[in-house]
């Protein structure tokens, strides 16, 4: 049972990260998962954090289960409302780090349906391009035409036009993890090495909430964002990468087959690609009610319709195993993961020319608890590989 039970946390987790959800509180009382280390990683103070945390809690100590729930009305107590008050300090602080953190756990777990989330990631996002920018770097957001609307992508340089044109490495997060969380990757790896970063969150989700798609359009905001990028003259177009883990390990993974002229390489870091979506009815039995609430939004779909179209998930179906990308594929994972097993890993790297598949030591830390190896020990292993396929 366990490996089911984990199976749509582990759809759900940060790109790139082992860290699992850090409880304050018993599980029983919350509806929301902690995801205590990303939060502080983003640049939120462990104080805070802990301290709003708190505070939802007493002043929802009436209730028994659900108490991040229970105050309905924007008012103390109410999770928006308390995440949006430490954002507002920090702002007032010039911690535009801290208050991009804040307003994206407030707006967490990004539910279409819940105006005053979305409203915080607004806010988040107008604090995470200020974060950015003071940190010395350019950041732009780039308009992709789908099919669906309009996507955003965001663009990460060292300057706003650089002297040489740069490669680029387009990274995604997971199902519940926006681009907010994922500025430590071109801060500590790609801009030292002199790679541009484009940042997106997947469809139905943070920036991208509003493009609904079918469970046979998960990359759709990929495709069409490579499409674009051969008109972009501040990158290099024949040195087009993506990266990513989780669920939007699915989307690279699948861009692959789909746009083979217009991307360079991908790097597949423990992406949910194929088993588990062949067990998706009896997963979403198992699971704590966010996290199913979570992915299920993420489609423009019924309940019953993404179960019933789950195969189109599973990369099985149409690529792994039936047909050979040219695109270099890297496959990073651990082998104790019931999410992106071994056998997907091989799988993926056997359906590419030019495909490698690397097994990391999970480790015996809290940092590799999980179904993903933690950036510390996947990123490294993945610059080096881009670098010697793609430059």
């Amino acid at each position: 049972m366990k490996s089911y039970t984990f199976f749509l946390i582990g759809i759900l987790s940060l790109s790139g990260c082992a860290q699992v959800s850090r409880y304050l509180l018993d599980e029983s009382q919350l509806y929301r998962q902690l995801h205590l280390d990303t939060w502080i990683a983003e640049g939120g103070d462990p104080v805070v954090i802990n301290n709003t945390i708190e505070r939802i809690k007493q002043l929802n100590s009436k209730t028994r289960n659900n108490v991040d729930m229970a105050t309905k009305d924007y008012k103390p107590g109410n999770w928006q409302y308390e995440w949006d008050q430490a954002a507002q300090d920090a702002v007032i602080k010039k911690e535009y780090f801290a208050a991009t953190s804040y307003y994206t756990i407030a707006a967490y777990p990004f539910l279409k349906d819940d105006d005053l989330s979305n409203r915080s990631y607004d806010f988040a996002m107008i604090n995470y391009k200020a974060a950015v920018k003071g940190d010395g770097n350019y950041i732009e957001e780039l308009q992709v035409n789908t099919p669906k609307g309009t996507a955003y992508a965001y663009l990460h340089l060292p300057e706003k036009n650089p002297a040489t044109r740069l490669p680029v490495v387009v990274v995604s997060n997971g199902s519940d993890h926006t681009l907010t969380s994922l500025y430590s990757v071109y801060r500590d790896y790609l801009k030292p090495r002199g790679w541009a970063m484009i940042s997106l969150d997947l469809p139905g989700i943070g920036s991208n909430i509003h493009i609904g798609i079918t469970t046979d359009e998960t990359n759709i905001i990929h495709q069409y964002l490579v499409k674009k990028l051969q008109q972009e003259t501040r990158i290099d177009n024949t040195k087009i990468a993506l990266m990513g883990s989780s669920f939007s390990g699915n989307a690279i993974t699948k861009t692959a087959f789909t746009n083979p002229d217009d991307i360079a390489a991908v790097v597949n870091i423990c992406g949910a690609v194929n088993a588990p979506f062949l067990k998706l009815k009896f997963a979403l039995t198992e699971v704590p009610k966010m996290t199913g609430d979570a992915f299920l939004q993420r489609f423009d779909m019924t309940r019953d319709d993404i179960i019933k179209t789950s195969d189109k998930l599973a990369l099985s179906t149409h690529y792994l195993g039936k047909v050979k990308t040219r695109v270099p594929i890297l496959s990073i994972n651990h082998d104790d993961d019931d999410i992106s097993p071994p056998s997907d890993m091989k799988l993926v790297a056997s359906s590419s020319i030019n495909g490698q598949y690397i097994i990391i030591d999970k480790g015996t830390s809290e940092e590799d608890e999980g179904h993903c190896p933690s950036d510390e020990k996947a990123l490294p292993i993945a610059m080096q590989w881009l670098e010697s396929t793609v430059l």
